[in-house]
């Protein structure tokens, strides 16, 4: 099954564990909570012939934001048989945290989306998602070329009208940015799936940001042989100039050691578009050693 991930964040009082609690429970908070420690639910969301199991982090404006923004992805390789439920076999057990000092950790190596939430009846939460999303854009554009899929979202939508200040202003700042605006209501439901279900489509839909499996691993390495391959040519080409000028003087027993790791060698070569550069170059080491 593959895990998707959304992150939630805003000020406070803007109503972000009630749209999480909507998504996940269809029920809605007459009473405000503060939320102290950040939270992970995990949904499992299914259409079609696809399901997803979502994870969603729930926010706190006590913790800093910036421990929210990593991008960084851990490394997983594995293969197809192991891949039937990688969100439990493969990723580190999530971590929630019950007091300040206690660590944290989510499942997901990596955030893959961000609700920014704000309150449609107060601007200050508008600037405050406002300044997360500049820090956000500059963060991803400095340190990663992998971005994730990040949206506004005005909430408390049924206590405002359509003349309202702050809309036109979200408005305004989401076309100068070009990042997608929902308009939802936790207390009335409204737009809270079709949200929901947006997002992780969107999600699903860059595959960069989620997929881990056999293929990626080889994809990979294609491309770090892609890279390197010129190099690997320069050195094979010095390589056997060298042991073709070196053939002619070594003696029996020593060539047939040199003949059973240049046979190992080209058996690499057959698996050559899967096995990483520096592979080559351990066995053509070994091999100039030996020659030598």
């Amino acid at each position: 099954m593959i895990l998707l991930q959304v992150t939630v964040l805003g000020y406070l009082n803007t109503g972000k564990t009630s749209l999480v609690n909507s998504i996940m429970n269809n029920e809605v908070f007459n009473t405000y909570m503060h939320t102290e420690m950040p939270m992970i639910y995990y949904k499992v969301h299914r259409e079609r012939n696809r399901s997803f199991c979502v994870e969603i982090e729930d926010t706190s404006i006590d913790v800093n934001v910036n421990i929210f923004m990593n991008m960084l992805r851990k490394e997983i390789k594995t293969n197809k048989n192991h891949m039937t439920n990688p969100v439990f076999s493969l990723f580190e057990k999530p971590m929630i945290p019950f007091s300040h000092d206690d660590q944290y950790n989510s499942v997901c190596y990596g955030r893959m989306a961000y609700l920014l939430v704000f309150d449609l009846t107060n601007p200050s939460t508008f600037e405050y998602a406002k300044m997360i999303y500049l820090n956000m854009s500059n963060t991803y554009n400095r340190l990663y070329t992998l971005k994730p899929f990040i949206t506004l979202v005005g909430n408390k939508y049924d206590l405002i009208n359509q003349d309202n200040e702050l809309l036109r202003q979200a408005e305004d700042f989401s076309n100068e940015h070009m990042i997608q605006l929902w308009l939802t209501s936790a207390y009335t439901g409204k737009n809270v799936k079709k949200l929901f279900v947006h997002v992780i489509n969107m999600v699903y839909n860059n595959t960069n940001l989620w997929k881990y499996d056999a293929d990626d691993v080889i994809r990979n390495e294609l491309k770090l042989f892609i890279k390197y391959i010129q190099m690997i040519n320069n050195v094979l080409f010095i390589f056997f100039f060298s042991l073709c000028q070196n053939l002619l003087r070594i003696e029996i027993d020593h060539f047939k050691d040199v003949a059973k790791s240049v046979f190992e060698l080209f058996s690499i070569f057959k698996r050559l578009r899967f096995k990483p550069y520096f592979e080559y170059l351990f066995y053509i080491g070994h091999l100039s050693h030996i020659i030598n």
